[in-house]
């Protein structure tokens, strides 16, 4: 280590462009003043941070009430005359249960008019309770927050306590000449000298962007503004009349205004803008629209629809009375929502009535249902009346959001059918999204009857509804006259099994449709919980039974287990299997339950432990199997075994004690076209040995009981190893051979305090990735013996980006350990220039944090770094 005498105060060595670098980087005002302790230099430098932060967030809950407030008092103090780009004073949380008094709001909004030249956001506590006893304030006893007469800024955010009257600048001269973005939240404007119109219309010449949510005493609100592009007006619930002339604008949004209550009557917005082009409109009840030159709007958004079945009532609804009004409206984006109103209503479906007029422009539509507070019969029969007032709707998305089903958000795009689904973590429970295309043809009347039946069977389906069939045997539906294409569709649409069969029940000619749909889940998560177990491996079964000899694209076969804890037997499993092998063209996946009852860690699974078999062809293009580490499984054992197609092969939790064909022998001997190759968790696989051309990507995870990985693929571009070889440390004889002159990334996460394998990888020069990267330091030190991280930063000249987690070691003594500070341990690691590093705060003592972060060898050529 280099002696007390010889250490260089390199940071106050920083030149000054790069010192200001830092402090607009870290930006939160107590690490910024904190540097004055770092060097002499430092004492003043942060006085000249261009961009600060001042949060209440980094105070402790229960703070002496007052302290954050004197904090932002000192700073603003300590800058003195100094610029700045930006500052953000929040106090959103209260931690001190304390709000700042008028007089110090005021000081704080005269420092940003006259020192802040971009953007000033100020965010004060809202004690809610008060805000909403807050009726009526008389200006004589509530003091005041006073905008002063001008400022110099571009953007400005406050969102103010209700509790304090908002005093807008009343001198004649009162100028914001730079002020293009103006958002307040919580302003109350009760006796105010002046009103927002005019201050906005006189004072702020260049105002392109007026945001006011939740204003209290604003009556009325009249704008004249040339430069004003985007207005939007929430929760103004004291407004009555909204009077806007700009010919420059372009969106207007209006959400939540005029109270609740329906208002007396009397409320008024009037608008004046030729260049309107996007209007979001959510209200509680319309108001009387005076809104000139509609002819330019092209997208209306949050439009609330209140149907009651086919009927709608003109007089309570804004979203009907816009596109009805708006004739070149292409874009509309509704949420749908049933009414109770069943009197002065329009029916939508008949000719003679108001209701008939097309939305004749409308080509894309994305709506919200609120499916849950419709009555059964009325879900459906809202949607339809909606979209047969648009004939030429090309695009149609519909999102159904319901409590005690998954979300289904069903689409149609494009002329050609396209299905998706994945699965969503959400904090304490788990939620399926479904998204689904259908085709929607040109529209002429009988299409249009086509396409809606087939869609309404798809919205059904999918909600689990039982779909509606024909009065009697001697009429066929609408539905059952589809023709064959636009049924697989439908089919391939909704795929969950349990829903497809049900479509037997819809015509004669449906009966036997189901059969030859061509992608199909069968999904245990449809069961109730508590199921009877072996019912859902009875309708596997009988699923597959009735399809016979038809072939399918892809299959899906999950039991999760949560609902009836039951397994299916080894025999059943391999039945599935020699069915998906025969039948299946595109992609097989098999996901059995995780055993309740686990076996004890390191069990050995005996000989007589039944087997699942792997039969010995396929013409499958992707396979996924997750297995229950119970059952052994066993690769094909014929001379002439063959999986000609298969791409992708993934199995999880794996079982091979006993085997008689290894994996390596099964994928290098049998899968000639093999791709991608993922292994995870796999029990009895000491040895894997792999030989062959096609191979692109390696990915081997939790493989405790593997010692030795031999690897020859010329065509491998990533590989990546996690948690293997056991977290013992092992007997020192573990080896990872590798040899692929195109590798182009490699991610190694190796187990903590567990010693490095042998890494016999060839012409490492190719790599240009490193990921999950773990570097364990202890303070500026770490143990060769011990870290795959740095070996493969000092063994991959070429690597440009790197992807490191930076943990804390304990280790210091029985081995070589390396000061990466001294000239041993300073190679650079030349040519990095991006870096994402994540480090794990919690487990560093606090004197090793900075030292290990630091002392990680630097490239000089470094352009990017996240921590």
């Amino acid at each position: 280590m280099a002696s007390a005498g010889a250490v260089v105060d390199r940071i106050s060595a920083l030149p000054d462009d790069l010192l200001h670098s830092i402090l607009t980087l870290v930006r939160e005002a107590t690490a910024v003043t904190r540097t004055a302790a770092l060097s002499r230099r430092w004492r003043r430098v942060w006085i000249h941070a261009q961009q600060l932060d001042l949060l209440d967030s980094k105070l402790k809950r229960g703070a002496v009430p007052g302290h954050f407030v004197g904090f932002v008092d000192w700073v603003l103090a300590q800058r003195g005359e100094t610029g700045m780009g930006s500052l953000n004073i929040n106090m959103s949380r209260d931690n001190t249960g304390a709000s700042p008094s008028p007089e110090s709001v005021n000081e704080w909004l005269r420092y940003a008019t006259q020192h802040v030249a971009r953007s000033f956001r100020l965010e004060l506590p809202c004690p809610s309770y008060e805000w909403l006893l807050l009726d009526e304030v008389d200006d004589d006893d509530v003091p005041a927050v006073v905008l002063p007469d001008h400022g110099r800024m571009t953007y400005m955010k406050l969102s103010l306590s209700p509790q304090n009257m908002f005093q807008l600048p009343v001198a004649a001269g009162a100028k914001y000449e730079a002020l293009t973005v103006l958002r307040l939240w919580r302003a109350t404007f009760f006796g105010a000298g002046r009103t927002l119109g005019d201050f906005v219309s006189s004072c702020c010449p260049r105002l392109r962007r007026l945001e006011i949510h939740s204003p209290k005493g604003m009556p009325l609100l009249r704008l004249r503004s040339e430069a004003l592009r985007v207005l939007m007006l929430s929760s103004a619930e004291d407004l009555r009349t909204l009077d806007v002339t700009t010919p420059n604008l372009a969106s207007f949004k209006l959400e939540n205004c005029f109270g609740d209550d329906g208002g007396d009557g009397g409320e008024v917005v009037r608008i004046a803008a030729p260049r309107l082009q996007e209007i979001v409109v959510n209200q509680y009840s319309r108001p009387v629209l005076d809104i000139h030159g509609l002819t330019s709007v092209r997208r209306l958004s949050h439009l609330t629809l209140n149907m009651h079945a086919q009927y709608y009532a003109p007089a309570m609804d804004v979203g009907f009375w816009l596109l009805e009004h708006c004739p070149n409206a292409d874009n509309v984006d509704v949420w749908l929502q049933h009414s109770r109103v069943t009197e002065g209503v329009v029916d939508l479906m008949t000719s003679e009535s108001e209701g008939a007029a097309p939305f004749a422009n409308v080509r894309a539509m994305e709506m919200v249902v609120r499916a849950h507070e419709f009555p059964e019969d009325h879900l459906v029969a809202s949607i339809s009346a909606l979209l047969l007032r648009c004939p030429r709707l090309r695009s149609l998305d519909i999102w159904i959001p319901d409590p005690d089903k998954p979300i289904v958000i069903v689409s149609s795009h494009t002329p050609t059918c396209m299905v998706g689904s994945r699965e969503v973590e959400l904090p304490g429970w788990k939620e399926q999204i479904t998204t689904a295309a259908l085709p929607f043809p040109a529209a002429t009347a009988h299409e249009t009857a086509s396409r809606h039946a087939a869609f309404f069977l798809a919205v059904e389906l999918l909600v689990g509804s039982e779909p509606a069939t024909g009065k009697d045997d001697g009429e066929e539906t609408a539905r059952g006259a589809l023709p064959d294409d636009l049924l697989h569709s439908i089919l391939t649409l909704v795929r969950e099994a349990t829903a497809v069969t049900r479509t037997a029940a819809l015509s004669r000619r449906w009966r036997r449709v189901w059969i030859h749909a061509q992608q199909l889940d069968l999904l245990d998560s449809k069961l109730k919980r508590g199921a009877v177990p072996g019912h859902f491996v009875g309708f596997v079964d009988w699923v597959l039974a009735q399809r016979g000899e038809a072939g399918m694209a892809s299959l899906n076969i999950n039991m999760s287990g949560y609902k009836t804890r039951a397994s299916p037997s080894p025999e059943s499993v391999n039945e599935w299997l020699r069915y998906a092998m025969q039948h299946v063209a595109n992609s097989f996946r098999l996901h059995l339950p995780w055993p309740y009852e686990r076996s004890p860690s390191g069990e050995v699974v005996e000989d007589d432990e039944p087997v699942v078999v792997l039969p010995d062809s396929g013409r499958i293009i992707s396979i996924k199997l997750y297995l229950p580490c119970r059952n052994r499984l066993q690769l094909p054992v014929a001379a002439g075994a063959k999986y000609e197609a298969l791409t992708e092969l993934r199995l999880w939790r794996a079982t091979f004690y006993g085997a008689v064909r290894t994996l390596g022998d099964f994928v290098s001997s049998c899968c000639p076209c093999l791709r991608k190759l993922e292994i995870f968790s796999p029990k009895g696989l000491p040895l894997l040995v792999l030989r062959f051309k096609t191979l692109q990507e390696l990915s081997l995870y939790s493989a405790e009981d593997l010692r030795i990985l031999d690897v020859t693929a010329p065509n491998l571009v990533v590989f990546k190893l996690e948690n293997c070889f056991g977290d013992d440390g092992g007997d020192g004889d573990e080896l990872v051979r590798i040899a692929a002159p195109r590798l182009q990334e490699i991610a190694i996460d190796h187990w903590l305090h567990s010693r490095r394998p042998v890494l016999d990888i060839h012409d490492l020069t190719s790599v240009r990735r490193l990921s999950h990267l773990q570097l364990n330091m202890h303070g500026q030190y770490y143990a060769p013996a011990m870290d795959v991280g740095f070996w493969l930063l000092e063994h991959c000249p070429s690597a440009d980006q790197v992807d490191v987690w930076l943990r804390h070691s304990r280790v210091t003594e029985g081995g070589k350990i390396v000061d990466l500070m001294t000239s041993e341990g300073s190679a650079t690691f030349a040519n990095v220039r991006t870096m994402d590093m994540t480090v794990m705060v919690d487990r560093f003592p606090e004197d090793h944090l900075v030292a290990s972060i630091s002392a990680v060898p630097p490239s000089e050529m470094l352009a990017h770094l996240d921590s």
